[in-house]
């Protein structure tokens, strides 16, 4: 099966190579690496063609689209049979994409383990799911989102029942957004080993699946709506 890799950037040129190199040798000479870049206004697609391999495409957004409808054009535009979610910081570890393969045989998504680091890869915390307790399950992951996108794969079989998002993105972020219709729809697996290097500098468009600072209110909104667009998109699928 054919691998895309979808990565959504912005003002990454930090550390956007590193992440493309630990990614890149992992895949094969016809998978993909589709980069949607939201009007980056440093040297982050400079950075990425400097890399000068045909594998990976940059598609630069006309006007800013926000983080979630950044994915999901990166996701419009892939053509796999496996789709990997990556962020635009990390490191992915030699061994990630065989061992997430192998476990999509029996599974159609996939959620790995990571380890935190510092800025400068120094692991900080060795297992996001020891330390949050993740599992698996809809209601659970409905009320208490922890899995993280960057540690996500799945068959094309997901991506196609989640396209379209729903219109109102800032409700439903995509990472969200995909693990719930895995878990209401799709056979779902954990890989309880850390497969990548989970950097947090300070300047992450995401939250890292921590415990959330949006008032309550708001998260009481989102998965209400969520809850919403997921029934709907089930009834009329």
């Amino acid at each position: 099966m054919n691998i895309s890799v979808c990565i959504a950037t912005y003002n990454g040129e930090r550390y956007i190579v590193e992440q493309l190199v630990s990614i890149l040798s992992q895949l094969a000479f016809d998978d993909q690496v589709i980069v949607s870049d939201d009007c980056s206004n440093d040297r982050t697609i400079e950075m990425i063609k400097s890399l000068n391999d045909a594998r990976v495409t940059v598609f630069s957004n006309s006007e800013r689209l926000g983080y979630t409808k950044n994915f999901e054009n990166a996701l419009k535009k892939c053509s796999g049979d496996v789709i990997f979610l990556a962020d635009q910081d990390d490191v992915w570890l030699d061994c990630k994409v065989q061992k997430v393969m192998s476990a999509l045989v029996n599974s159609d998504f996939v959620v790995t383990d990571c380890s935190l680091t510092d800025e400068n890869l120094n692991v900080t915390q060795t297992s996001h799911f020891k330390i949050h307790n993740i599992r698996s399950g809809f209601l659970r992951n409905l009320l208490l989102p922890r899995y993280v996108g960057a540690c996500m794969a799945f068959k094309r079989s997901v991506l196609e029942f989640s396209l379209p998002f729903p219109k109102y993105s800032q409700y439903t972020p995509h990472d969200y957004w995909i693990s719930l219709i895995a878990e209401s729809k799709f056979n779902v697996s954990l890989l309880p080993e850390p497969l990548m290097l989970y950097r947090r500098h300070g300047k992450n468009a995401s939250n890292g699946g921590q415990r959330s600072r949006v008032p309550l209110v708001r998260r009481l909104a989102i998965r209400l709506i969520t809850l919403y667009y997921i029934a709907h998109r089930l009834i009329l699928r």
